[in-house]
């Protein structure tokens, strides 16, 4: 991985929008002629038309909040990847970009809520309840509690199963805040650990416990 700046990052983020874009645009110019749409062709259209609004989305956050930035900045470099070839894999799956899109967002703003037009990109919401409250490990059972606690608030019916447990917590391994430490996952028994040792999970704890002289002390430590 080259090396990492807040410029790296906001250029990344504007080069896979622009290509997010341009991939939508070709879609609809594929399809402008066609009559009748398959089931794949509205499906394909509408994945193109989400990844463009996101993305579209994201790009205007960070170029205003400072704290959307340096999030982004630690995901990446938690992550181990090209900035842009992280993004791009993070678009690739809708279950992952808005989950994704749902955590930045409350990073910028310094506080999150369940979102009821959303409620499949809310299921991040466990793991930033955990950091925030200093939790070191979990189960998936418990994560899926502290789920239900918040649908229950919001008179929703709880999951069943661990599907939207599982998909969430794929997405906070994938970027580091979490290791699967044991247990099996198909029957909602896996164990994991929150890696509050690193950048990452030590600037969202910063931002949503309101301690603004760590986050001041993160914020520094980044590259222009």
């Amino acid at each position: 991985m080259a090396n990492l700046s807040k410029s790296i990052i906001v250029s990344s983020v504007a080069s896979v929008a622009s290509l997010l874009d341009t991939q939508y645009n070709d879609i609809k110019q594929r399809l402008s002629d066609v009559a009748n749409l398959s089931s794949k062709d509205k499906a394909d259209l509408q994945a193109a038309s989400t990844k463009v609004k996101y993305f579209t989305g994201l790009s205007s956050l960070i170029s205003t909040n400072e704290k959307a930035v340096s999030s982004l900045y630690y995901i990446v470099k938690n992550a181990k990847a090209e900035p842009a070839d992280l993004l791009k894999e993070i678009a690739i799956n809708s279950y992952s970009l808005n989950k994704f899109g749902f955590m930045i967002r409350g990073i910028a703003n310094g506080f999150y809520d369940y979102d009821l037009s959303d409620m499949s990109a809310s299921n991040i919401i466990a793991i930033l309840d955990f950091i925030k409250d200093d939790k070191t490990k979990f189960t998936m059972r418990q994560y899926r509690d502290q789920m239900t606690s918040h649908k229950e608030k919001a008179d929703k019916k709880a999951d069943s199963g661990f599907t939207q447990t599982n998909q969430a917590l794929k997405l906070c391994e994938r970027l580091g805040i979490v290791s699967y430490t044991g247990g099996k996952i198909s029957l909602g028994y896996g164990e994991y650990k929150i890696n509050s040792e690193n950048d990452l999970v030590k600037y969202l704890k910063s931002i949503f416990t309101k301690d603004k002289e760590k986050q001041k002390e993160l914020d520094l430590a980044i590259a222009e």
